[in-house]
């Protein structure tokens, strides 16, 4: 005879293991063994690539309401399925004059200590996956207004990917000064 297992009370052990660190974390990539993978996308000109990690979707543009005494980089806030979400024009944080929008713009989602936040890109291009050996400490001839927010790049078929990290991006007091 079989007993009946309670799927709330499985769901309720996993996620208390969960929070107690109980859960594997996400391989390296020197413990993967498989490789690496991004989101690979444009700004300003150059193709990059954001841990696949970081990034927890990617939209087309949304409507935003303009947050008063915000810095111009800031688009605004959005509706994203019920949750306010702050949208940062990245390619104006980086220099860019305002005005600037494109049909191929996206809106990668990332979560920053708990939040969502979005930033604009000039377009994505996709999953990219790399190999260990294809990976480089060096990012470069970066521009250096990107470097505090690169992680090294990988290298392949004579091109080089930058790796952005948009968390870094996210902990960096000048993205955190919103305010005017």
């Amino acid at each position: 005879m079989s007993t009946a297992v309670d799927p709330f009370l499985v769901l309720a052990d996993l996620d208390a293991r969960c929070r107690q660190g109980g859960a594997a974390t996400a391989p390296r990539m020197d413990e993967q063994g498989d490789g690496w993978s991004g989101v690979a996308f444009i700004l300003n000109g150059v193709r990059m690539v954001a841990p696949l990690g970081e990034v927890t979707e990617i939209l087309h543009l949304p409507h935003t309401t303009k947050v008063p005494g915000a810095r111009a980089w800031l688009r605004g806030v959005a509706n994203v399925r019920g949750s306010l979400v702050p949208i940062a024009d990245l390619p104006m944080f980086f220099g860019r004059r305002q005005g600037a929008t494109g049909k191929r713009q996206r809106v990668l989602v990332i979560n920053h200590d708990q939040n969502q936040i979005g930033i604009i890109v000039d377009d994505v291009l996709g999953l990219q996956h790399f190999t260990a050996d294809q990976r480089q400490e060096s990012p470069g001839d970066i521009d250096e207004t990107l470097r505090p927010y690169v992680l090294g790049a990988f290298s392949r078929e004579e091109n080089l990917w930058p790796v952005f990290s948009p968390q870094a991006l996210t902990r960096h007091a000048s993205f955190k000064q919103v305010a005017l």
